[in-house]
């Protein structure tokens, strides 16, 4: 979690010709590393929101990815955040907007009740 933080906020530095690079890395350690699905998709969402005109087409897949195969909880939890962050930004992080609007189009039914996110239990119930 550490790592990730500070290529986040590296990535905020970085020229923007190296934000491309970093968003690869990112997903690599989200990728490997990831504690929990809810953080591996805030993590995804806050790279997306700032590097997203530089995100590699991969990466964006990959987010996309994530957010269909996990639960209905996290799907809607997603979505929310997603729709939050279109709202806030500025319409230039273009993986951001590609990502949030599949995600819209494809559960935006979540969108119309609240969400309330459970991480699943680490009880040995498989």
């Amino acid at each position: 979690e550490a790592l990730t933080a500070e290529l986040l906020n590296y990535l905020v530095l970085c020229p923007r010709d190296h934000r491309g690079d970093i968003c690869l890395r990112v997903l690599k350690v989200v990728d490997k590393f990831s504690p929990e699905d809810r953080w591996r998709v805030d993590t995804l969402i806050t790279m997306l929101t700032i590097a997203g005109r530089e995100c590699a087409s991969s990466v964006q897949s990959a987010t996309v990815v994530y957010i269909s195969q996990s639960s209905e909880d996290l799907r809607a939890y997603a979505v929310h955040k997603l729709l939050k962050a279109i709202r806030d930004d500025d319409g230039s992080q273009q993986g951001l907007l590609n990502v949030g609007i599949w995600s819209i189009g494809e559960y935006g039914d979540l969108l119309l009740k609240p969400y309330s996110y459970t991480p699943p239990s680490s009880g040995g119930n498989l």
